[in-house]
């Protein structure tokens, strides 16, 4: 899409427009309700996106994207995925320009030039797409360290760092949950429903064991797969029928949106 009709469009969504597409429940005093908050990685990916927006949208359910943004360089096609996805009232995150491993990119290339070409780089494409800057950040493969983290912080974004056992509750519940989905991906290919019920026993083990430890609000990492979508389209009604409310990213930290 050209860059002048998206502006336009961007500016005639704000005027006409005050709140998410998504109905959104009040932010709560503490942090015990139960809670699903989705989010996909590594897209956008052109040739399974409009049908989980076709799914998100059905169920009405708010997503976060956080996309790779050299998938979509130069490329209006791809633009328009990620500009759909805002459209749709989902959070468009920055994870990256590369998808690379920040610790070894930094030892070989220096902070600041990491800083440059793989973090502002993809905020200000995200930026031009959305019309915001991108406020949560994922690292790739959640590899960082404090270092670097203090840095992502300090210029204002909120970073999603993985899930550990041993941390306490209060600090789990921000946590993300990986699901593994990719490593289902081969074999869904090969036996759809074979994969797909192991990945959706596997989620469930994970909430379970999570809950078990007093934490109830759970932010799944998904990646833009086949299997994840159909999971999804098994779990969603199973979590709609134990009263997890479908939440934001900004409701959990109880800030205003996805743009800083």
């Amino acid at each position: 899409m050209n860059g002048r009709i998206r502006i336009t469009i961007l500016l005639a969504i704000a005027l006409l427009t005050t709140a998410t597409a998504y109905p959104q429940s009040k932010t709560p005093e503490t942090l015990e309700g139960r809670a699903i908050i989705i989010t996909f990685d590594d897209g956008p990916r052109a040739w399974i996106l409009p049908k989980i927006l076709e799914f998100l949208k059905k169920e009405k359910i708010p997503a976060a994207f956080f996309v790779n943004c050299s998938k979509f360089e130069a490329n209006e096609a791809q633009e328009d995925f990620v500009f759909g996805e805002y459209q749709e009232g989902h959070g468009v995150a920055n994870h990256t320009y590369g998808h690379d491993n920040m610790p070894k990119y930094v030892q070989k290339k220096g902070m600041q030039w990491v800083m440059r070409e793989e973090v502002e780089r993809c905020s200000k494409m995200i930026r031009n797409v959305t019309g915001y800057e991108p406020r949560f950040f994922r690292p790739p493969f959640w590899a960082i360290n404090d270092t670097i983290h203090a840095e992502l912080t300090s210029r204002g974004y909120i970073v999603q760092r993985l899930d550990n056992a041993s941390l306490d509750k209060e600090e789990r519940v921000f946590r993300d949950v990986n699901t593994s989905d990719y490593v289902f991906h081969e074999k869904y290919l090969k036996n759809p429903s074979e994969a797909t019920g192991a990945l959706v026993v596997k989620i469930r083990k994970i909430i379970a064991a999570r809950e078990r430890d007093g934490v109830t609000i759970h932010v799944l990492t998904f990646h833009e797969l086949p299997v994840s979508l159909e999971a999804l389209k098994i779990l969603v009604p199973e979590w709609r029928a134990n009263d997890y409310q479908f939440q934001t990213l900004p409701w959990l930290y109880k800030v205003n949106g996805y743009g800083k």
